[in-house]
């Protein structure tokens, strides 16, 4: 089944800027954006299950040759393309015990508090 080609965001500003709020266009325009959504979200499940035994390779190959050409999906990947590699972590980890006896109390849990008899 062949589509036409998807809207780009100029043309989608466009409509937007055609159409006056309350019309009906305006709700198809929020349809078209909670499909790009989930347009993001499904991509986000297919990079995250990767080769998976379960998932018929055809189909998860289908589905991303498809979501390669949805126009949100590639705004987000080229946009991980372009971020710049983390620079060093701004938390600092406490230092390493370098004696056994300083691991002890890392393990150990507290001794529970003395009862004291009642008068």
């Amino acid at each position: 089944m062949s589509f036409r080609p998807y809207l780009t965001d100029d043309e989608l500003r466009e409509i937007t800027a055609r159409s006056h709020p309350g019309t009906d266009t305006w709700r198809l325009l929020w349809e078209i954006r909670r499909y790009q959504a989930l347009a993001l979200r499904f991509n986000q499940v297919m990079a995250s299950l990767g080769p998976h035994p379960r998932i018929n390779p055809t189909v998860a190959s289908v589905a991303q040759s498809e979501l390669a050409d949805v126009p949100v999906v590639q705004r987000k990947r080229a946009d991980k393309l372009t971020l710049e590699p983390a620079g060093p972590a701004k938390r600092k980890c406490a230092p390493v015990p370098h004696d056994l006896e300083d691991y002890i109390p890392l393990f150990d849990p507290p001794a529970p508090p003395a009862l004291k008899p009642k008068p």
